[in-house]
């Protein structure tokens, strides 16, 4: 019979959702809800008096596995709180007396089943004269199981009862004087941290709607509907009191009260700070769930480590009387704990390391949130900033095109008759100048090249002198290292060896004595050797670095030297120059260009406008190139065109090849949609590596014909590319995207991006400049659109470093190139300024030519 009532009563206190039952005199039930908080004040178990034991019989039972496990004997006059205290250090969860004192410890929380487990490990039974008192560590609360069928307290019509488990959101604050309080008063939290907290639970526990917090700390709870609490009493002057109320999750009752409106916003609100402080609350419990991993592991740790001492002990009592059986079992049983103890110090330390770095990770969480949401608004603002000036410079683009329009129809048809004739006659006197410049400036280039070429090869040959040394000193690195590491080693092992000799000197064991001492010498002589080999790497170590020493004055040497040879053929090269820019210039009538057809013309005259702007950069104070390809030198058969200043060859791939136009000279062109051109490989210089020019700053000028329709049937076309579209190189790109014309430059800590809207479709002509220091810029036919700051990147790689025409330097599929025809393409090593870009624009090849015979062809 006493099994039977012991099963009828777990059955009944698991269907109400206890944890624990008990039962006394021969078949009272009762049952206990207790909770996981931990506190030094004890709570009985089984709701009587507290004591050691005694004639009071009652028979205590978790629902789950018992593990209850003896702790000691406590003695004194207050042992229930010795034994509490011995629990809770030992990581227990309750804790029983029995037999005038012996302790008894209990993790009782487990998993639910309907098959109860005594928890002291007796017999079962109904109550007796067998007797225990049992306790939990922490807060519970007590009742008796009701009668089957018989329901507490009413609940809202058409809804469930709230879970124990249930998430209460703020629902309002009222004013109310302390007679309209229509809840059940439960609990007065004065002095007590966290009073929503624990008026929260005492809700949960009783399966409340909702509860509600005065100004005194006091606890109220509904079990129908909050509308118990917004019958409000006006406050009197200087004494203002207040109530806040909060709803279960699940309720759907009509919201009452005089704040009706707007109050489904303001409850939106807070259950989104809600769901936030939730998620916060999750992530730190996840860090306190990892701490008492981390302090159940400590506590195995002292316990192993408390068996490994006994069994050492054990292991000298076994010595003293002889038993060499138990002598080799404890010694097995000490070795086999002493690796358990290792393993779990390495578990622990990497326990704590990840602890510590799921706290940084948490921390830098929050940071970014916080970051990204200041980020989000700030945007909206400026996007929403940015599309209404944009729409007005739409506008006013608009009406001065129409305007400008207007006033380029009339002056255009008359100004280029007149002086398409005088350049048909300038054009056939230039070009023999030029022929004669070609010839007297040959010599002096082939000169200067030869020797550049033999300086970089010897500068080179030292270069990889000085990188084997390199790579010797770092292979007697690492074996010094290596050598370092076995005489520590070493050294460890000696000391260990002597300190086992003192030990087995005291025993007086000879055999091991022997063998310790023919190890102690084996690790002398091995650590003398290891002293030799590394004075013997110490000594290579001073002459590498001797050598590599004398090496890099030599380069440094060398390298001033070509420095000065180049800065010296520079300058002579660019006298030579100018002294032929002013032979052509005296040689030939100054005949003024007009400007392209579609652009926009200024009101005053053209003649007037050029003389001005010509007086602040006259025309032979104009910079040259340090790169030039004009593709003049090349017949339309022809896959190569040099540069005209260093004989750079530029190859022609895929079909493109030269193009000539009449009277004009020659154009390179892509031919097809699968052509490009190739300028060759700019490895650890200005164009390919913008950090490596000399004056901090870069310029590109050419003459593009784009054809617009190709263009817009294409996801991106690319013009010109030494590297800048990709994050595995540096350089610039020039290419079309979503209807947009983007310039891209990056160095290895910054990028420049700059973006234009559309171009003509006939010749163009596009140059930009840039300064490590200051701004991207991008001209339009002599005239500045578009200019942009830097923004930080990390590109520490350079692994593309050729500039190509057509098509992306870093990919050979066709979808990114473009049919497309260029000419007169010049690159500095320095940032030209507005005027003298305006200046070289008007000066470039062809320009109202170029126009008419690309309307022709």
């Amino acid at each position: 019979m006493g099994k039977k009532k012991v099963y009828e009563c777990a059955r009944r206190a698991y269907r109400m959702g206890y944890n624990a039952f008990a039962l006394r005199n021969g078949g009272d039930c009762y049952a206990s809800r207790y909770k996981r908080r931990y506190s030094y004040k004890r709570r009985l178990f089984g709701r009587f008096k507290g004591g050691i034991g005694g004639p009071r019989a009652i028979d205590a039972y978790t629902i789950g596995k018992g593990l209850g496990k003896r702790l000691g004997r406590v003695t004194g006059k207050r042992k229930a709180v010795s034994c509490a205290l011995l629990a809770r250090r030992l990581g227990y969860k309750a804790f029983a007396l029995r037999n005038r004192g012996v302790c008894y410890g209990t993790r009782s929380l487990r998993t639910y089943t309907s098959k109860p487990a005594i928890k002291g490990r007796f017999t079962a039974g109904a109550g007796g004269s067998r007797y225990i008192d049992a306790y939990t560590i922490g807060t519970g609360s007590h009742k008796s199981p009701k009668k089957k069928g018989k329901k507490s307290g009413r609940q809202p019509s058409g809804q469930k009862k709230p879970s124990p488990t249930a998430k209460y959101l703020y629902y309002g604050r009222y004013h109310h004087r302390s007679k309209t309080i229509l809840g059940n008063p439960v609990a007065t939290f004065k002095r007590i941290k966290f009073a929503r907290r624990n008026c929260q639970n005492l809700a949960r526990l009783r399966r409340a709607w909702s509860f509600a917090l005065t100004s005194k700390l006091q606890c109220y709870i509904a079990l129908e509907s909050p509308k118990k609490f917004t019958m409000n009493g006006r406050p009197r002057k200087g004494k203002e009191k207040y109530l806040k109320v909060y709803v279960a999750n699940g309720f759907r009752g009509r919201l009452a009260g005089s704040r009706r409106q707007g109050r489904r916003q303001l409850v939106r609100k807070q259950r989104r700070r809600a769901r936030r402080r939730q998620r916060k609350r999750a992530r730190i419990a996840k860090s306190k769930r990892l701490k008492q991993r981390l302090n159940r592991r400590l506590l195995t740790f002292k316990r192993l480590n408390r068996k490994q001492i006994l069994a050492a002990k054990r292991i000298k009592r076994l010595k003293l009387l002889g038993n060499i059986k138990k002598l080799k079992v404890a010694k097995k049983i000490k070795s086999l704990l002493g690796k358990r103890i290792h393993n779990l110090k390495r578990e622990i330390r990497a326990r704590k390391l990840r602890l510590q770095r799921r706290y940084y990770q948490l921390q830098a969480a929050e940071r970014r949130a916080k970051i990204r949401r200041a980020r989000r608004r700030v945007m909206n603002i400026l996007k929403m900033k940015a599309s209404q000036r944009l729409q007005r410079m739409r506008i006013l683009a608009q009406k001065r095109l129409i305007r400008a329009q207007t006033i380029a129809k009339l002056q255009r048809l008359r100004r280029y008759k007149l002086l398409a004739r005088m350049r048909a006659k300038q054009w056939e006197v230039r070009k023999k100048m030029i022929a004669q410049a070609r010839k007297r400036l040959s010599l002096l280039r082939q000169n200067i090249l030869l020797r550049n070429k033999s300086m970089e090869a010897r500068l080179r040959g030292m270069k990889g002198r000085a990188q084997r040394l390199k790579m010797l000193r770092s292979r007697i690195l690492s074996r010094q290292k290596r050598t370092n590491s076995q005489l520590r080693r070493t050294k460890k092992m000696l000391n260990v060896i002597s300190q086992r000799m003192s030990y087995y000197r005291r025993l007086r064991n000879r055999l091991v004595m022997h063998r310790l001492q023919y190890y102690k010498q084996f690790a002398v002589r091995k650590a003398s050797r290891l002293r030799l080999r590394k004075l013997r790497y110490r000594q290579q170590l001073a002459v590498v670095k001797q050598r590599r020493w004398n090496l890099a004055l030599r380069i440094q040497r060398t390298t001033r030297r070509t420095r000065q040879y180049k800065n010296k053929m520079r300058a002579f090269f660019k006298k030579e120059q100018q002294k032929l820019a002013y032979f052509l210039k005296a040689s030939k009538k100054k005949i003024l260009v007009g400007r392209k057809r579609g652009e926009i013309f200024s009101k005053k005259s053209f003649r007037k406008h050029t003389r001005q702007r010509e007086g602040k950069t006259h025309v032979t104070d104009l910079p040259s190139a340090d790169l030039f390809w004009s593709f003049e030198d090349t017949a339309a058969t022809s896959n190569v065109s040099h540069d005209s200043v260093h004989k750079i060859e530029a190859r022609f791939h895929g079909g493109a090849a030269v193009i000539p136009i009449h009277a004009q000279g020659n154009v390179a062109g892509t031919g097809s949609k699968v052509g490009w051109i190739s300028l060759g490989d700019f490895e650890g210089k200005c164009f390919s590596d913008p950090d490596k020019c000399k004056n901090n700053g870069m310029t590109l000028m050419a003459w593009f014909r784009f054809n617009k329709e190709e263009l817009h049937k294409n996801s991106s076309s690319y013009f010109l590319s030494s590297g800048g579209q990709t994050t595995q190189a540096r350089g610039f790109a020039f290419l079309h995207l979503a209807h947009q014309y983007i310039l891209i430059l990056s160095t290895r800590n910054k990028q420049w991006t700059l973006k234009a809207r559309d171009m003509p479709e006939s010749w163009v002509n596009v140059a930009f400049t840039w300064k490590n220091d200051g701004f991207l810029r991008l001209y339009v036919n002599g005239k500045e659109v578009a200019k942009s700051k830097p923004v930080r990147v990390a590109r520490p790689n350079d692994a593309f470093t050729t500039v190509e025409i057509g098509r992306p330097n870093n990919s050979l599929s066709p979808k990114f190139r473009i049919q497309m025809e260029i000419d007169n393409l010049k690159l500095w090593e320095k940032a030209l300024t507005g005027h003298e870009i305006k200046a070289l624009a008007k000066r470039a090849k062809g320009t109202q030519e170029k126009t008419r015979n690309s309307q022709s062809t």
